[in-house]
């Protein structure tokens, strides 16, 4: 009788170690990429050498920077980043021939005072497969009590996302 009660323990132990196997399996399965995952994981066909996370992120320009996600009134996930500029930071930078030094900076941020830029990028999520593609990406311009958009028209191509 004792062998018979060792056997069906056994057998117990196994079936409850092969129902966890599958839970997980199914779990695993059924776990979705987050959409800012797939969109700061990914890559634009331009240049597929940085992650689009690490372009903006990283980016020296920005003094400020966020990203958010939601829906758009389509229902489809978009991821946003945002990216205040440093007017700072074009110390040391050339443009047409002339390197900007600090105190050319400083008479610029002067001039400007109040004017702040901002550049927002927009990426629309494809849960499918795991795919992104621009669908807005501009510069605001605000301050002096006014505001002023400007778009930028050529969208790079949809890119798979790296997980």
């Amino acid at each position: 009788m004792y062998l018979w009660q060792t056997k069906q323990k056994k057998l117990a132990k196994r079936n409850v170690a092969i129902i966890f196997l599958s839970m997980i399996v199914v779990f695993i399965s059924n776990c979705s990429v987050e959409p800012m995952d797939v969109v700061k994981g990914g890559t634009l066909n331009f240049d597929e050498s940085v992650t689009v996370g690490d372009a903006f992120d990283k980016y020296s320009y920005f003094s400020d920077s966020s990203w958010r996600t939601f829906k758009s009134s389509g229902g489809n996930d978009i991821v946003e980043f945002t990216g205040v500029m440093a007017n700072s930071a074009y110390e040391g930078t050339t443009y047409e021939e002339v390197t900007l030094s600090a105190e050319m900076v400083k008479r610029a941020e002067a001039i400007i005072k109040d004017l702040k830029t901002t550049y927002t990028c927009q990426f629309q999520v494809s849960e499918a497969d795991e795919t992104f593609e621009v669908i807005y990406s501009g510069i605001t311009f605000s301050g002096y009590n006014r505001v002023e958009q400007v778009e930028m028209s050529e969208e790079p191509e949809m890119k798979k996302g790296v997980c």
